[in-house]
């Protein structure tokens, strides 16, 4: 991802409409959807702006950077996984007896794939390995998925 000028990154976000929120959370959507189909790196101003059907200037009305737009969806993202884990271990009985009963809840839950079906396991394995890659590339992302690892700790702790 292109490092952007300092000086957008410092623009505050736009007060906006409902109509103007929709827009947004469509452009959030469709880059969280690029990240899970085909990773961090298809995800550009353009292919956002394709994906949400919106022209390609809301990419930048709508978030200082492609940086920003980036992290957001991640965030969403692993608000959502972080919610699907959270069920995973509701679901776990009150005692788990045996080594391996306590391997398979552990497993399910660091490393949770929300969808069945073997291609949409590999891409839910894929990216929990590249979400990984990408925060140490870009720190951008470190604090999202720094925050991801520490209430996923406290989910595991409860298993």
């Amino acid at each position: 991802m292109p490092i952007t000028d300092p000086g957008v990154r410092d623009r505050p976000h736009r007060k906006t409409s409902s109509r103007g929120q929709h827009r947004r959370q469509l452009l959030l959507d469709a880059a969280a959807e690029l990240v899970l189909e085909s990773g961090f790196a298809a995800v550009s101003h353009r292919s956002v702006a394709g994906r949400a059907k919106l022209p390609l200037s809301a990419t930048t009305y709508y978030f200082t950077s492609l940086e920003d737009l980036v992290r957001e969806a991640v965030s969403a993202l692993v608000e959502g996984w972080l919610a699907g884990v959270r069920l995973v271990v509701a679901d776990c009985p009150a005692r788990i007896r045996g080594v391996p009963q306590v391997a398979d809840a552990l497993l399910r839950v660091a490393a949770f794939v929300p969808a069945q079906g073997e291609t949409a396991i590999l891409q839910s394995t894929l990216t929990l390995y590249e979400r990984y890659l990408e925060a140490a590339r870009h720190p951008h992302l470190r604090p999202v998925i720094v925050r991801y690892d520490e209430q996923l700790d406290v989910l595991l702790a409860e298993v």
